[in-house]
């Protein structure tokens, strides 16, 4: 799968704009409760995520196409999606999107890297 960038946040909080761009690796999507179309995706490097019961460390995030109709596909350039942080990492094995393993975040811009088709 395709390596995309966040780079832009619409709405969220102010610790995910001041760590951004950051690249994460499509790894597949996923039905979930609402809609089938989550997609699963690894982060390079992790991110700070200020959590109510303190800071964590987050290492994957679910993310959704904000509009209906809109998809991962593989020209993708400027699409908004939302974000939630994977916070339990047996996300990352489910066959879907259990929303009591993440935790919704932001409305982010993704864009592909066209310079990479895996991380590392």
């Amino acid at each position: 799968m395709p390596v995309v960038v966040v780079d832009a946040v619409d709405v969220g909080p102010p610790e995910l704009a001041e760590q951004l761009p950051v690249a994460a690796e499509l790894l597949r999507v996923l039905p979930g409760p609402d809609r089938p179309d989550y997609a699963l995706a690894a982060l390079g490097s992790p991110l700070r995520w200020d959590a109510p019961d303190g800071p964590r460390e987050v290492h994957a995030l679910v993310l959704a196409p904000r509009f209906v109709g809109d998809r991962l596909a593989p020209d993708l350039r400027d699409l908004w999606v939302g974000l939630a942080y994977v916070v339990d990492l047996a996300q990352l094995r489910a066959p879907a999107v259990d929303l009591a393993m993440c935790h919704y975040a932001a409305v982010v811009r993704l864009n592909l890297d066209p310079t990479r088709e895996h991380l590392g």
